[in-house]
């Protein structure tokens, strides 16, 4: 009778053999070799084929967006304007020809909303609606670098907080304001 102790050396041997060929297609480093074996016996399950796990939002805005933009909608019909939500910044600016900056770097950052008008999409305006993780130390900078980036392409910005259901006279007065500026 075999001695069991050369069946689970043959398996070790065998995990480790599987291992090395599937470290060879995928870049995981020692970590996944040592781990594949043990996913293998003990594993999660099948990834998908595509090789994501994702699972879709339960929605694309937050209750504060979805209230604010219902609101800019009343304002976009009244000036014939379209709302464009989440848009790359890198869609809105373009570097001028030649310059050497660092925009790359801040290009795939977004706008909340982008208004621009109905008949030729010209850019009218950026708006940032302001929550709570705009208190972070790291979203101020990337605040600080977004207003910069769009004053320097000369687009508007407006910024309000979260809250701004409490005053939306005042919000419509500003945004109506950049809009007479631009049309």
């Amino acid at each position: 009778m075999p001695n069991p102790i050369w069946h689970l050396l043959f398996l070790a041997f065998f995990f480790v053999l599987l291992a090395v060929l599937k470290f060879k297609r995928i870049r995981g480093g020692l970590v996944a070799l040592l781990v594949f074996p043990f996913r293998l016996l003990f594993g999660k399950g099948k990834k998908p084929k595509h090789g994501f796990e994702l699972v879709s939002r339960q929605a694309f805005f937050t209750q504060s967006e979805r209230n604010f933009f219902s609101f800019l909608e009343g304002i976009a019909k009244q000036h014939k304007l379209l709302i464009f939500s989440k848009v790359r910044l890198a869609d809105v600016v373009t570097e001028a020809p030649g310059a050497k900056s660092q925009f790359h770097r801040y290009g795939n950052m977004h706008v909340d909303y982008l208004l621009v008008k109905s008949d030729n999409f010209a850019i009218v305006a950026g708006i940032e609606l302001d929550g709570e993780s705009h208190l972070d130390k790291r979203q101020q900078y990337n605040d600080e670098k977004k207003d910069q980036i769009f004053k320097s392409a000369r687009v508007p910005i407006l910024r309000f907080k979260n809250d701004c259901e409490s005053n939306p006279a005042k919000v419509r007065k500003e945004i109506d304001k950049v809009i007479r500026k631009s049309i």
